[in-house]
């Protein structure tokens, strides 16, 4: 029976820990690909590094066995001086790597959403504007929601028509922000534009801005993990199912948000004219021949509502 304390298990987490940060940073970044070779070769250097370690912990521990984690209770004035804990070594190891993963992703994310957001600051235009006009062109209720999550919107110039939402926390406050693109202004009308930010406050309201950021910078790590791959294309047909939803109860007009998502894939590719044609009236409830492909769920999920 082997005995680690907690100071123990800091020298073990802290390796994890720093290898994930490093590989995380690495495999999220946007660096060109000749530039990011050598990242790749010290990043995937230091993953053997500790599956190397693992193993010799593994062994050490003696494979199979379990052992006793002890942290001492300095604040309880209890007669029992040590809270006791049995667990499989090899468990602690997958307990180990799974928290160092989890942390090293948060900071990531928070990290890259608040470099993304001074960059949109610097890029942003006309911001004014198109404050002036959400809070007079759309509904009473929509502006308090904008105003109850605090929400700030970024204007800026692209080709693309571009729509989401990103969060990141301040002293234990979220801040959260809209990206809007003058694309996707001219791409839709006023009603248009209220139910596809309506759909991105559902995702402030439900933490995905804060959640999907981490999943994907873990799952670009665990890129070898089938399951995890297969967990988040659930996760993300979840959570964009839900914010339909959302919209759906809250909006009347919420079939425009069909007839926008049409308007955003036309825009960027033709594809779906070639699978299925959509008759958008009252009438045509259920588009028929539809795959399992999220955004033609996501329309079927809307006009069958």
């Amino acid at each position: 029976m082997e005995m680690i304390g907690l100071i123990d298990l800091l020298f073990i987490i802290i390796p994890f820990f720093l290898v994930n940060l490093v590989l995380i940073l690495f495999s999220t970044s946007h660096f060109p690909l000749k530039s990011k070779i050598p990242l790749i070769i010290v990043s995937y250097s230091l993953l053997i590094t500790s599956l190397i370690f693992s193993v010799v912990l593994i062994f050490h521990l003696h494979f199979g066995e379990s052992f006793l984690i002890h942290i001492h209770e300095l604040h309880s004035p209890t007669i029992f001086n040590f809270f006791m804990v049995r667990i499989d070594s090899l468990g602690v190891l997958i307990l180990l790597w799974s928290i160092s993963v989890s942390i090293s992703a948060f900071i990531l994310s928070q990290i890259a959403i608040l470099l993304l957001k001074k960059t949109y600051e610097r890029k942003s235009i006309s911001q004014d504007v198109l404050n002036a006009r959400i809070k007079s062109e759309f509904s009473e209720s929509t502006n308090k929601l904008i105003t109850q999550y605090n929400i700030k919107f970024f204007l800026i110039n692209n080709q693309n028509p571009i729509l989401f939402s990103f969060s990141h926390f301040f002293i234990k406050r979220r801040h959260n922000n809209i990206l809007i693109s003058n694309s996707f202004l001219e791409l839709c009308d006023v009603d248009e534009l209220e139910v596809g930010i309506l759909h991105e406050i559902a995702h402030i309201k439900y933490r995905d801005t804060i959640f999907k950021p981490i999943l994907n910078a873990i799952s670009k790590l665990m890129f070898f993990d089938l399951v995890l791959k297969k967990t988040k294309k659930k996760y993300e047909e979840k959570v964009e199912l839900r914010a339909d939803n959302f919209v759906i109860e809250l909006n009347k007009n919420y079939k425009l948000l069909a007839k926008l998502l049409i308007k955003i894939e036309e825009n960027n590719s033709n594809q779906m004219k070639k699978d299925f044609i959509i008759k958008f009236d009252e009438k045509s409830k259920s588009p028929s021949d539809f795959s399992k492909s999220l955004l033609k769920n996501r329309i079927q999920n809307i006009l069958s509502s």
